[in-house]
């Protein structure tokens, strides 16, 4: 299962941030055979001009970052299953899947 992360990333002052990359380390992933299959797999995107983002994310726990004047800084680590409804903002996903 995979869920659909999509919305308009903002900074803490609401700001928006336009093509920012967004990046995803999975810590484990649920598969077949359990816990297992993509550790250490990453991913990245990056918001268009008007700070939107689209992406899906597999079952499992993973890192979020957000790079930000030139460094990643880590806004969590989140754990999905089968019943995390989708489609979530990354504030959602965020606040309310971080271990």
């Amino acid at each position: 299962m995979t869920v659909q992360i999509s919305g308009v990333l903002v900074d803490p002052l609401n700001v928006v941030s336009a093509n920012t990359e967004i990046r995803v380390t999975a810590k484990s992933t649920y598969g077949s055979g359990g816990l297992g299959g993509l550790a250490s797999m990453v991913g990245s995107t990056s918001t268009d001009a008007e700070g939107a983002y689209d992406f899906t994310i597999m079952e499992g726990t993973h890192e979020i970052e957000v790079f930000i004047t030139d460094t990643y800084v880590v806004s969590g680590t989140i754990t999905l299953d089968g019943d995390t409804p989708s489609p979530l903002t990354l504030n959602t996903l965020i606040d309310s899947y971080s271990v």
